[in-house]
């Protein structure tokens, strides 16, 4: 049997067994895809994927026709998941913001978003605000209208908008109303639009792209992540009037090539084993199961599910804080600022979420009760 069957075998045995509810990673669950998403299921350094990413690569190097082709079709398979009207894909060889940032501003001029974002040099870091803290209003109905005032006297100021759907800071989704909204707006003033989807691309929100849920339509797409076997990349998808404003130093040919591989790979993985339907039903198994919880449990706590992205937020921080501790300490790997944010692995298992919903339960009747 070749590597890319042994790899392919490997990971639809696993999925099986997922069926038969049993937890991998020595009895621990991880809700994190940070750094190797689907391959902590593998083990951390998977031998077959790697050996078919070596050999794709050494087969390729010396042949520019098929190198083309393959840059090619990873451009067509990108801009088609992102939707009509994107044309260019480009792999940068920093973090996107950073450039973005660097050519698109001026001495006056800034970027807003609705997200912190990681990986800021310092020069970016001056150039980038929140929107939230930019402008307020004592009644929330009034915010809107803030927002829209705020723009026009910063006409000609603002030089790019990020959109992120995760909203950490609030704790929750980025609605579909609210970005028509932001977009709308950012059109009247000529402000491009910067969607991002570090933390939701390749199928973790349930289509490829969180972007594929709405009817919208940004300038550029970014992803800051990583895919497979530590590989860190920084990913931007233009349209066709962009496209021809930007050319950033891009990666090394060789690594770009190995990047390209591997989100084939793992595309043609997906679709042969059926992950796509694993993730919805997991997700809406998420979703019933922390609907029961709450009713269950009368305790003052909220939570969102997209996919696989599960974000719980708290009144209380000082019970945030304690819950966080409580998740690590059942080897849960969450991220919190504002809130928890779950990000489980593709391949989690149905036994995985009803414990995690059990440590949840688990986390109330031990005393440790939410309350406003």
């Amino acid at each position: 049997m070749n590597a890319n069957k042994n790899f392919t075998e490997s990971i639809r045995s696993r999925i099986k067994d997922s069926k038969n509810n049993r937890i991998y990673a020595n009895n621990k669950i991880y809700y994190n895809f940070y750094n190797n998403d689907l391959l902590y299921l593998c083990g951390y350094e998977n031998q077959d994927l790697k050996t078919v990413v070596e050999k794709k690569v050494q087969n390729l190097r010396k042949n520019e026709s098929k190198i083309r082709n393959l840059f090619e079709n990873n451009r067509k398979f990108l801009t088609k998941k992102a939707g009509r009207g994107y044309n260019r894909v480009f792999y940068l060889k920093e973090n996107c913001y950073n450039y973005l940032i660097e050519n698109l501003t001026g001495t006056d001029t800034f970027f807003i978003g609705l997200s912190p974002l990681e990986g800021l040099k310092k020069k970016s870091v001056d150039h980038y605000f929140l929107l939230t803290d930019l402008v307020k209003a004592e009644d929330p109905k009034d915010w809107e209208k803030n927002v829209k005032e705020f723009f026009k006297l910063n006409q000609g100021k603002i030089a790019g908008f990020v959109l992120t759907p995760v909203l950490i800071k609030e704790g929750g989704f980025l609605s579909e109303a609210r970005c028509q909204e932001f977009i709308k707006i950012c059109k009247q003033h000529k402000i491009p639009v910067v969607w991002d989807e570090s933390e939701s691309y390749f199928y973790r929100s349930g289509p490829f792209f969180f972007l594929n849920k709405y009817r919208i339509k940004p300038d550029i797409i970014v992803i800051n992540s990583s895919i497979t076997l530590n590989r860190p990349f920084h990913l931007m998808i233009t349209n066709r009037k962009y496209s021809k404003v930007f050319s950033p130093e891009e990666i090394e040919h060789n690594e770009k090539i190995t990047l390209a591989i591997l989100m084939a790979s793992l595309e043609d993985l997906i679709l042969s084993t059926n992950l796509i339907d694993h993730i919805k039903n997991i997700g809406h198994r998420l979703d019933r199961k922390l609907s029961a919880l709450k009713a269950n449990t009368k305790s003052s706590f909220d939570f969102y599910v997209e996919g696989l992205i599960t974000i719980i937020t708290v009144p209380n921080p000082a019970i945030l804080n304690k819950l966080e501790s409580y998740l690590r300490g059942h080897d849960i790997l969450v991220y919190e600022k504002n809130c928890v944010l779950l990000l489980p692995q593709l391949t989690i298992t149905n036994q995985s979420v009803d414990l995690f919903v059990q440590i949840l339960n688990d986390f109330f009747k031990e005393g440790v009760r939410i309350s406003k």
